[in-house]
């Protein structure tokens, strides 16, 4: 009888699970039982009307049940529309190349969407809306309790309607751009008595003051964002009522009054995460953090504190990060015990100064994310030390801790993220290293003089993303197998040997960056560089690869490749018609033994910036369908080859090159008048945005170019601020056109070893920003211009072997170029430089001539005083802009905080090479 009990017991207990799992599933599957109502139906129809679906994303908007809808929500009794969820997600980069993937909705808000009034939940986030106002209308959605705005292309002011949205618990109006949409008033602020979340970052709250004071009327708000606000913050403001404030953040140049930080920060005590950073915050960091017991995230980075590090101890926070300030002195020794809860610390590119040793890790039990990156710290542990540490990230970039590989990381075993680069090890790399975690996903050793060979597979690390060893000492082949989870490969600068892994694309499908430049490879390129789904630039140059460039792009996969560097090999044949079925910004093939004409298919290479082909055997003439097929190319670059041919005066009318090398051919014929029509070198030199792709991918810049700019062959990377035409060591005759004056932002121009006749345009003042000027080896008669002492930034002047005649035009810019040897080889010229007296001197003017014979006393008191003004004039233009505009000094500053890194990277890199060259450090 009792088992009968206890099996009825059980049996109704699962009756009664049942029922409840099933009115589980018919609450929340509400979509299925009642249909939408007509009208909501229809005005949803309406609103897809007003947008632009290039994705496709409203397709399943069709049928009579819009519950089903994608992005729709019903009520499961009423069938009311209660939710309309059309958020879009954040690109990524696999979206760059395949934009579809995450297009937005474009166009305007249908004035039907406000008749859905039991809306619950709006979310229109990462649209673009093109630049509309946010609807006024939207105020009449009482029943808004999400409401989700962010990053859609609004604009203008938001409107207090919103504050008519008394049930909102979510607001979020976060702006693309601090100068796309405003707060004109604060006031209605007030009225959302039940809010809990507010984002408004980078919406410009400079015209409402009295933004804190409203938001002290709403006490529920437990997380605020403004970041990028320009928030004015009265001194006078000593307290604010946001007693239930979680999470505040001020980030990014919120915060434009005062350089410190507002003390009513300190009376939050509730707060678990505060974030200042990137305000310009000044000062020593103050002690009174100590105040806010409950924090377990503080971001005070990239800001301008200096002094030692903070003494404030807080038990329970975790995060604390104080990267890119100017923090100095040593690293305290209890930090454990300050902070004993701490998971991430990062203290990256300040001026801290210390030995440390494992008692700075001693009480660090918890740690998982260490940076301590661009500082001049030195690691002394000793071989046999077991860290008592958690370690997940590690970032010792440029801090010393060679020779010595470091050992105690085999005892790390979670280590995803590991930079040692620039850290002076000169060790070899054992084989515990490959091994010692399985989780590692970031790898980088660069700028090292590490030794050793990699195992023949890599393939074990599954869940390896990136690696970095560029500029070290390995040898040996390469692996044939690495993880299909590789996203970036970056292995130049080494030693390496052997041929390519023939199966390199099969195996790393979604590989994004290869490099293997400035090593010894040899052999063929395989195929399976075709069959890579997902890469974004290419670069073997600097090998010894043989044979032709295989001829497969694009027939099964299309990567979205945009640069490609083959150069300095020893690759022959042909250009393949397929490699332009690629959407390649950049193509270099310099130094290779190409031969042929240029092929026609180049022009269907119709996205390229930068084509450089020189040190070929190109023969032929140059095409006349390039400003046609090629309309976006700034950079043609075809010296050292074999055409010949005039140069095509079609080549005036191309509207974008900046840059024309073609030095070292055998072209004949004038120089076209037209070129004097080259519109993109009349307007400044400009970091365009089409130069630049997907920076934050590690920067990648799409090259370099080697030019002979002034006087030697130099390597130039930074080529959207180069403007430059060499036409050298050609078979060119006829005059030089004056329409090149026209050419106001030209920088180098060099016409040197040709057959030119006649006189130097006196027009050619009007280059103001020529740098090297070389007409040396020609036919040149007549005098030089007295103008070209007005060249201001002359710093590179050849003039030598002409048939030039009269005094060499002295003062201005002529007097910082004393090279007698500018003007060699031209036997009637006189004057100084040259020894050779014209015959008007007196003895007095042998060495120098006054500067009353090239104009009177007044003119040069008149040319000192313009430098003073100028100076005046120009240091105050730009200091007191500065000074008067907080946000433009933070981004100078930060300018030049990220110029100083970039060079010292690249000087870094530079010496490392040197080392390699000249000392043999491997």
């Amino acid at each position: 009888m009792g088992l009968k009990l206890t099996q009825l017991i059980r049996l109704l207990l699962l009756i009664i699970t049942l029922q409840y799992h099933l009115r589980l599933c018919l609450c929340n599957n509400s979509n299925s039982s009642f249909g939408c109502r007509e009208d909501e139906r229809k005005a949803l129809l309406e609103f897809k009307e007003g947008l632009k679906d290039p994705a496709g994303r409203l397709s399943s908007w069709v049928g009579q049940d819009c519950c089903i809808w994608r992005g729709v929500e019903c009520h499961n009794k009423t069938g009311q529309l209660i939710s309309l969820d059309l958020g879009n997600t954040e690109p990524d980069i696999d979206d760059f190349y395949n934009p579809l993937n995450t297009w937005p909705l474009q166009g305007e808000i249908h004035p039907s969407l406000f008749g859905l009034k039991h809306l619950r939940y709006l979310d229109l986030s990462r649209n673009d809306f093109e630049g509309t106002p946010i609807p006024t209308h939207l105020g009449s959605l009482k029943s808004l309790a999400h409401l989700d705005l962010s990053y859609a292309g609004f604009s203008g002011p938001v409107p207090h309607q919103l504050g008519n949205l008394s049930n909102l618990l979510y607001l979020d109006l976060s702006s693309n751009n601090e100068n796309s949409s405003y707060l004109a008033e604060s006031h209605w602020l007030a009225n959302l008595s039940s809010l809990r979340i507010l984002h408004l970052n980078n919406v410009n709250l400079s015209r409402t003051p009295d933004l804190l004071e409203s938001l002290n009327k709403v006490p529920s708000i437990s997380e605020l964002s403004l970041s990028g606000c320009s928030l004015h913050v009265p001194p006078s403001l000593g307290y604010v009522n946001l007693t239930n404030l979680l999470v505040l953040d001020l980030s990014d140049g919120t915060v434009t009054v005062g350089s410190t930080i507002p003390p009513w920060l300190f009376q939050l005590s509730r707060l678990k995460y505060l974030s200042l950073s990137g305000n310009n915050f000044q000062g020593l960091i103050p002690g009174s953090f100590q105040n806010l017991t409950s924090l377990e995230v503080l971001d005070l980075s990239n800001n301008s504190f200096y002094g030692q590090f903070p003494k404030f101890q807080i038990s329970g926070l975790q995060w604390l990060l104080l990267s890119k300030n100017y923090l100095n002195g040593s690293i305290p020794k209890n930090l454990g015990q300050s902070f004993p809860g701490i998971i991430k610390l990062y203290l990256a590119e300040n001026h801290f100064s210390d030995v440390l040793t494992q008692i700075h890790f001693a009480n660090l039990t918890k740690i998982e994310y260490l940076d301590i990156s661009s500082n001049t710290l030195e690691l002394n542990v000793s071989s046999n030390w077991v860290p008592p540490l958690s370690l997940r990230i590690i970032v010792f970039a440029n801090c010393q801790m060679g020779p010595r590989f470091p050992a105690w990381l085999q005892k790390l075993e979670n280590v995803y993220v590991l930079d040692l680069s620039n850290t002076s090890i000169s060790d070899a790399l054992l084989h515990w290293f490959w091994n010692f975690s399985l989780n590692i996903s970031y790898v980088d050793l660069s700028n090292n003089e590490i030794k050793g060979k990699l195992p023949p597979s890599l393939e074990h690390l599954k869940y390896l993303d990136i690696i970095d060893l560029s500029v070290n000492c390995f040898e040996g082949k390469l692996p044939q197998f690495f993880p299909s989870t590789l996203s970036l490969l970056e292995l130049s600068n080494n030693l390496f040997s052997g041929s390519f892994p023939m199966n390199i694309g099969e195996t790393i499908p979604n590989l994004r960056i290869l490099s293997l430049s400035l090593n010894n490879l040899t052999g063929s390129l395989p195929k399976s560089l075709c069959h890579f789904n997902r890469l974004l630039v290419l670069s073997l140059s600097y090998n010894h690869f043989t044979g032709e460039i295989p001829d497969c792009w694009g027939q099964s996969i299309l990567p979205p490749l945009f640069s490609m560097d083959l150069s300095y090999n020893e690759l022959s044949g042909s250009i393949p018609t397929s490699v332009c079925s690629l959407p390649l910004k950049s193509l270099y093939l310099v130094n290779n033994n190409f031969s042929g004409q240029l092929p026609l298919s180049l022009g269907n290479c119709s996205q390229l910036l930068i084509l450089n082909l020189g040190q070929n055997k190109f023969s032929g003439f140059i095409p006349t369908w390039l400003p046609e097929r090629l309309p976006l190319l700034k950079a043609l670059i075809l010296r050292s080859n074999m055409l010949i041919g005039d140069i095509p005066p079609q080549l005036g009318c191309h509207s974008a090159l900046r840059i024309i090398d073609f030095a070292d051919n055998h072209l004949s014929g004038a120089i076209p008048h037209s070129l004097g029509n080259l519109n993109a070198m009349k307007v400044a030199p400009l970091f365009l945005k089409n130069i630049k792709i997907v920076d934050e991918l590690f920067v990648f810049n799409l090259g370099a170019i080697e030019v002979n700019m002034k006087g030697r062959h130099d390597l130039y990377g930074d080529l959207p601020l180069l403007v430059f035409i060499d036409l050298s060591i050609n078979e060119l005759s006829g005059e030089i056109p004056e329409e090149l004056a026209r050419l106001s932002y030209l920088q180098g121009l060099n016409l040197s070893g040709n057959n030119l006749i006649g006189r130097i345009p006196d027009k050619i003042s009007n280059l103001v920003w020529l740098e090297s000027l070389d007409l040396s080896k020609n036919d040149l008669s007549g005098v030089i211009p007295q103008v070209l002492v007005n060249l201001s930034f002359l710093n590179h002047l050849n003039l030598s072997y002409n048939k030039l005649s009269g005094r060499i035009p002295f003062g201005g810019q002529l007097q910082a170029l004393p090279d007698p040897s500018i003007y060699v080889g031209n036997d009637a010229l006189c004057g100084f430089p040259l020894e050779i007296k014209c015959e008007t001197d007196d003895e007095s003017k042998r060495e120098f001539p006054s500067e009353i014979e090239n104009g009177s006393e007044m003119e040069t008191i008149w040319f000192y005083l313009s430098i003073v003004f100028g100076f005046i004039f120009g240091f105050w233009s730009v200091c007191g802009a500065l000074l008067l505009n907080k946000k433009w000094r933070f981004a100078y500053f930060q300018l030049v905080d990220h110029t100083y890194n970039k060079i010292y990277v690249y000087v870094a890199i530079h010496i490392a090479r040197m080392k390699r060259s000249h000392f043999g450090s491997c």
